[in-house]
């Protein structure tokens, strides 16, 4: 089942992030094995500067970590993959009045 949960923020320096988080259970995306695992819940999604900014979300048990893509709606482009081992990510580079989706998901072990 598909889970999503939207949170739209402003930085006190002009910088506009909506962050989108979803799970895709049942979906396996080479060369990763992603997991049919419940979505994280955000937690927290902020900026930290003009270009940068922290999300955070709950563990999934079982998850040996994620997969994150973020992409700039702005401009229509893939900003970065990200795989990270804990539950959050500090993204840098971010362009100030750009607004940004994270798709994330569990992996498996």
């Amino acid at each position: 089942m598909k889970r999503q949960a939207l949170l739209l923020f402003a930085a006190i320096f002009s910088i506009l992030i909506a962050l989108t988080w979803h799970s895709c259970n049942s979906c396996n995306t080479p060369p990763l094995q992603l997991c049919n695992l419940p979505a994280p819940e955000l937690d927290k999604a902020a900026p930290t500067s003009p270009t940068t900014a922290t999300i955070d979300w709950s563990d999934v048990p079982g998850a040996v970590g994620y997969r994150v893509i973020v992409t700039d709606l702005t401009d229509s482009t893939i900003f970065g993959t990200f795989n990270p081992t804990e539950s959050f990510l500090n993204l840098t580079g971010l362009t100030p009045f750009h607004t940004y989706s994270a798709d994330i998901r569990a992996k498996c072990a």
